[in-house]
């Protein structure tokens, strides 16, 4: 109906694809539309050469963490006061 529902932002240095940012408006949260955008980009990410995903994730983000779990994504480190709250991050990873 011409509603943005979400997007995502990520970027390739080498062989590495970078995910920034994966974000569904909240009310259609939990409808598998985050599930979706995050498959469709991992193969946008193999079509264009890369070997491995990486995000950061707030570590409070219990729902985003599962997902990316569930994708096959393994946390790397810790990232102390990664964001500007001062929260710390989640560094995943995935090999494509």
């Amino acid at each position: 109906e011409g509603h943005l529902v979400g997007y995502v932002d990520w970027w390739k240095t080498f062989e590495v694809g970078q995910l920034n940012n994966l974000a569904v408006a909240g009310p259609l949260r939990g409808k598998g539309i985050g599930r979706i955008l995050l498959k469709d980009t991992l193969q946008r990410m193999k079509e264009a050469g890369c070997e491995t995903a990486m995000l950061e994730v707030r570590v409070s983000n219990k729902a985003a963490i599962a997902l990316y779990q569930s994708e096959g994504f393994q946390t790397s480190h810790r990232k102390p006061h990664y964001y500007e709250n001062g929260e710390d991050a989640w560094a995943m990873i995935k090999t494509l």
